[in-house]
């Protein structure tokens, strides 16, 4: 294991300690800007994975999950013939380039040592063929590049180049090596759950098992269900469910497993699902979307589904209509191919976006949902987060209010304060960051990439453990002076600014709408400034003290800006004016603001 501890000193940072300062990595742009004083410690392990997909947290046992996905590939060298040479359609020699390695491996997660791991090469294809991709099958994967002549394949091979001759086949569709993984810890043996990406089915399986078996093996189809991938499977420990994706564009479902049983129980519709979190307490499952059908409410598709699971109905789950009322609320405009993280403690959703709703070009986005019944805002979109690269999924430290997104697109962990829903650090990973699971005992969160894009087996797990920036220590009282005469009456100065009356935190923009809370009636005006430049402006009369909201417009030379970048940063300062016979005091503020075309 190798350890290494990351400060973010700032700009302020002197001789050279800036060098090791957490930055965010160079293909990453602003504004998730590194926040002063935040610190992480990183302790790479490895783990013998070769293509890291999902990783899981068993907090009953203390133990963490890796999938290994990777599945056979292999090159066929066509032979020059005859004079001149001309390409032989029948003469080859085969070569094993990529031995299949699937499997589950099982980390401790307080010794941070090797526990176990379950094989899936063993397992049948889909086309009932050994996943090693050869037959008859030989023992164990195949080693790399081992030439096999000749061989039988489980898979076709393309079509050959025609200046090298080679021609390359995997099984990669077929095989049903793991892509997710979860597992239900609280069982005296636990069920290990793994979603066959490509093969659209499930393997479900006891920790105590040596390998799992065919049997253990579930296809979508031998329940009628065709044409999905299964994806991203969550756990629900106490009722011992277990909930798999099971992706198609426009169409989509939840297929429901128990986890004693091992048989599915139900098929939840659910368009366009790809990325599941489980509401423990409140019995509910949020569903994000790739893309599913296009609605007057959104045009692109784009939906994060919250299921009440108490709804399920088991009768039938080979009926994929049974449970269309499962889904009680959607939420539109989120954001393409979209991640969701639960915080408990709040009842926010964070949902990671690889393209923003706002087009198809637009950043990543973390958009922060309010998913409390009880709230106002229940099913509404109460903040976004623009992301420094892709994200990949979103996990959410409740008790020390930190969310954590892998960034598939930029190698990197993005870390956001769950008290702010603001960027505050990006810790960079050894690869292109996968998935993420936090340990609730202790706060370290353990981070899988798919590898580091060198040797094979060097695929990592990261347990990294992020810091907070440490609060000032107070100095020491001095001793009281002694009270001088009292002053004669000043006379009464002109009203100042009082940043208190107008809480920082009641100005909310999104889009070009800007919410905020007056402490009385009177009037409110709004400008946004890039440099010294005004970008847009906006103002409003308040009747009494409560929440309003008014719409920004922009000036010439804001729309000039618009017109050759899709947003402008720039501060929005609110300075707020009571009216006549008002106790309330002249207010202002400003935040940073982001206005976009």
């Amino acid at each position: 294991m190798i350890q290494t501890s990351f400060l973010n000193c700032g700009t302020s940072a002197a001789l050279g300690v800036a060098l090791f300062a957490v930055a965010v990595p160079s293909a990453l742009a602003a504004p998730a800007a590194n926040q002063p004083g935040w610190s992480a410690t990183t302790t790479n392990i490895t783990t013998g994975v070769n293509q890291g997909y999902e990783t899981a947290f068993d907090p009953y046992n203390g133990k963490v999950y890796v999938a290994d996905a990777q599945s056979i590939r292999a090159e066929r060298q066509f032979q020059w013939t005859g004079t001149p040479p001309v390409l032989s359609t029948t003469e080859y020699t085969d070569t094993v380039t990529q031995a299949a390695s699937g499997k589950i491996v099982q980390i401790d997660a307080n010794t941070l040592a090797f526990g176990k791991s379950w094989n899936h090469t063993g397992l049948l294809d889909n086309n009932g063929k050994p996943s090693t991709g050869i037959v008859p099958a030989v023992i164990g994967p195949a080693p790399a590049n081992a030439i096999i002549t000749p061989a039988s394949w489980t898979f076709t091979f393309g079509t050959p180049n025609a200046q090298t001759g080679i021609a390359t086949g995997n099984n990669t569709q077929i095989s049903p090596q793991p892509y997710g993984v979860a597992i239900d810890g609280n069982l005296p043996d636990p069920t290990i759950v793994t979603a066959n990406t490509r093969t659209a089915s499930i393997t479900v399986y006891k920790a105590s098992q040596a390998t799992p078996t065919n049997a253990d093996v579930i296809k979508y189809a031998s329940f009628g269900l065709t044409g999905v991938q299964s994806r991203t499977p969550v756990v629900d420990p106490i009722r011992h469910k277990a909930y798999i994706a099971g992706y198609n564009g426009v169409n989509g479902v939840v297929v429901q497993v128990n986890t004693i049983t091992k048989a599915v129980e139900a098929v939840i519709p659910a368009p366009g699902v790809v990325g599941l979190a489980i509401d423990l307490e409140g019995n509910r499952l949020f569903a994000g979307t790739y893309q599913a059908a296009a609605t007057p409410e959104s045009p692109k598709g784009q939906f994060l589904r919250i299921l009440d699971l108490s709804k399920v109905n088991t009768a039938n789950p080979a009926d994929k209509t049974l449970n269309s009322g499962v889904v009680v609320a959607s939420v539109p405009n989120v954001g393409e191919d979209t991640r969701p993280g639960y915080d408990a403690k709040t009842k926010k959703v964070y949902l990671a976006a690889s393209v923003a709703a706002t087009s198809t070009t637009a950043a990543p986005q973390l958009t922060v949902i309010d998913a409390n019944p009880a709230s106002a805002d229940y099913a509404k979109v109460v903040k976004t987060v623009e992301l420094p690269a892709r994200p990949n999924s979103v996990a959410v430290d409740a008790e020390r209010r930190l969310v954590y997104v892998p960034l598939l697109g930029g190698r990197a962990l993005a870390v956001i304060d769950a008290d702010t829903d603001e960027f505050v650090q990006g810790v960079p990973t050894t690869g292109n960051a996968v998935d993420a699971d936090v340990d609730p005992r202790t706060g370290t969160v353990f981070v899988g990439s798919q590898g580091t894009g060198t040797t094979a087996g060097t695929a990592q797990l990261q347990a990294i453990k992020v810091s907070r920036p440490a609060a000032l220590p107070k100095g020491d009282t001095g001793p009281a002076g002694t009270p001088g005469p009292a002053g004669a009456p000043g006379a009464p100065g002109k009203d100042g600014l009082n940043s208190l009356s107008l809480e920082l935190s009641s100005l909310k923009l999104l889009g070009s709408k800007l919410s905020f809370t007056a402490p009385s009636a009177g009037q409110l005006k709004v400008a946004v400034k890039a440099g010294k430049r005004t970008i847009a402006t906006g103002k409003r009369t308040t009747a009494k003290a409560g929440d309003y909201s008014l719409t920004l417009t922009k000036t010439k030379y804001g729309k000039d800006q618009l017109k050759k970048k899709k947003s402008v940063k720039g501060t929005l300062t609110a300075t707020f004016t009571p009216g006549a016979g008002s106790t309330a005091k002249k207010t202002q503020a400003s935040i940073t603001a982001s206005i976009k075309r």
